[in-house]
């Protein structure tokens, strides 16, 4: 679902203002990537004993983030496995007033060194197991985690059952038979060629099993 950005060294240049606040989110992975296959850490992300509060810049706004990473050396990367939970700030479709919509997170992303650091030889990363860069034996988890953001929030938003504004509107789902019944037409779904093949055999098993039954 991810794309591994196509340079390191954007990378690095990610504003450095924002560090102090999203620190959590950053983690040293230099000694674990020379280690055996299967190692971990298990790393909290809590305001709990951290000098800076955990958070994460989304729509240019902080918001706090809180759960846990475990972190996996595997054959050639560090797999990072986060539990994570947040709020972004929304804006009801119905009473169009402004609210905060909470988002639970189940992340699964790969994170590739440019050059193993045993061998220093350069890696490949497989087409099926792209991912992120790990930068200067660091991996950032704040893009990763902006992407599945994205991916949760709701596509209608709603503040709740306490909602001022109209009713919101379900999806309705179209199907063939409550679309010919609106035209007035047959209730049966179009004929598609695709199937008729199948339509044909099916037939002839009919044909043979009554003419057997009789």
């Amino acid at each position: 679902m991810t794309k591994r950005p196509a340079k390191a060294k954007d990378v690095r240049r990610a504003d450095r203002e924002q560090i102090g606040a999203e620190a959590a989110l950053i983690f040293n992975v230099s000694t674990l990537l020379q280690e055996p296959l299967g190692s971990q850490r298990v790393h909290a992300i809590s305001d709990e004993g951290q000098v800076s509060r955990p958070a994460l810049l989304v729509d240019d706004e902080e918001t706090p983030v809180d759960g846990n990473v475990e972190l996996i050396r595997t054959d050639g990367s560090i797999l990072a496995i986060a539990t994570l939970d947040l709020s972004v700030r929304e804006v009801c479709d119905s009473c169009l007033e402004p609210f905060s919509q909470p988002l639970h997170l189940e992340m699964r992303e790969e994170f590739w060194p440019e050059r193993d650091p045993l061998s220093q030889e350069e890696v490949e990363v497989p087409e099926e197991r792209e991912g992120f860069p790990v930068v200067e034996g660091h991996i950032d988890l704040r893009e990763a985690i902006r992407q599945y953001v994205e991916m949760a929030r709701p596509m209608r938003a709603h503040c709740g059952e306490a909602c001022g504004g109209s009713p919101a509107v379900p999806f309705v789902t179209v199907t063939s038979e409550s679309s010919a019944r609106e035209s007035g037409g047959s209730d049966e779904a179009p004929a598609d060629d695709r199937w008729a093949a199948l339509e044909a055999l099916r037939d002839g098993i009919d044909s043979s099993g009554s003419a057997h039954n009789d």
